[in-house]
């Protein structure tokens, strides 16, 4: 990104990054409304400063104010990500993916290179949507209205069922403290189903009508991450069954990847059988971790001696960056 000294060719245009329609709407019966992010482990500083010199904050203003809270957005200023990087003998084999060129200038899929300048803005707007040609990309084409904007040309890696590649390039790669989850996803063909890595991450958050009077679908660019309580407790599914005389909590993985995906994070899954009073009878227990983790498309199940009316299931995510575990799933399952 660049602006004078610093010149910065943003481009997350309102009416081109609106449009994922197809592929993004079959998520939603899955997921049928995405409240907006309110994660409770927060990445430092929080937000990114100096938007103010990047050259689309003046058209995307509140697209650049979502992005600018983003893992994305902070990708390079984390001081977590900065200190351990320190320690790295190849450190460059980390900074494709923090300070990323533009993923069109490679093949779709693959690691991008490190650019060299504007590295604070780590993930940029340029990253996805800036064409070797200088162009700017976006799902649909879209002449631009007036004079002194720019239009957007269409791009697979931005359009169904592209935007999935997109992603891969840097989250199928494992290295540091990160799995490459976007593996399990292409192994297990979630894409067939209509599931796609934009339709979970962000959240359908408005309609805009294009220069021709079209309506297009806008998607968020703040997103949503396992930091968040309420989208982390909709990766898992819930039932119980009574099995001659145990009670049994089947818990199912519904993202589209193992979880949890981060080395340092655990999933603590917690079972209490009531009886009739609401007193507990007995309690079973499930973790997770990046050693022992729930496969795509798998279950766990927690198996209770016994047998009562109910059972109050709570999940807890310790996240490394936090100081204690954090209550993300409550559910009262009944048989």
């Amino acid at each position: 990104m660049r602006n004078g000294s610093i010149q910065v060719r943003c481009v997350v245009l309102l009416a081109s990054a609106a449009a994922l329609l197809s592929l993004l709407r079959a998520q939603d019966p899955q997921f049928p409304s995405l409240p907006a992010p309110a994660p409770k482990v927060l990445i430092q500083p929080g937000k990114l400063d100096q938007l103010e010199q990047l050259s689309c904050t003046k058209c995307h203003e509140k697209i650049v104010e979502e992005w600018s809270s983003t893992a994305h957005a902070l990708a390079w200023v984390d001081p977590v990500y900065q200190s351990e990087i320190k320690e790295k003998r190849k450190p460059e084999a980390c900074h494709g993916c923090h300070i990323p060129e533009p993923m069109s200038a490679g093949e779709a899929g693959t690691r991008p290179e490190p650019r060299k300048d504007a590295l604070h803005y780590g993930v940029t707007c340029e990253t996805c949507h800036l064409a070797a040609d200088g162009a700017m990309l976006g799902p649909v084409d879209i002449e631009a209205p007036t004079a002194g904007v720019h239009a957007s040309r269409r791009a697979d890696s931005l359009a169904s069922p592209g935007t999935n590649a997109l992603c891969s390039s840097c989250h199928r790669t494992s290295i540091g403290p990160v799995i490459g989850i976007a593996k399990d996803f292409e192994a297990a063909d979630k894409a067939k189903g209509g599931d796609s890595c934009v339709g979970c991450h962000f959240a359908a958050e408005r309609e805009v009508v294009d220069s021709k009077g079209k309506k297009r679908l806008v998607r968020s660019h703040a997103l949503q991450t396992p930091r968040d309580p309420a989208f982390l407790a909709r990766a898992f599914g819930a039932k119980l069954t009574v099995e001659k005389s145990a009670t049994v909590v089947t818990i199912s993985n519904l993202a589209g990847h193992r979880v949890p995906g981060l080395i340092g994070r655990e999933i603590e899954l917690e079972a209490t059988l009531l009886d009739a009073q609401g007193k507990t009878v007995a309690k079973g227990t499930q973790s997770l971790s990046t050693s022992s983790p729930m496969p795509v498309a798998d279950s766990v199940r927690i198996e209770i001696v016994g047998t009562g009316a109910s059972v109050h299931l709570v999940g807890r995510h310790t996240d490394p960056r936090a100081d204690k575990p954090v209550v993300f799933l409550e559910r009262d399952l009944k048989p």
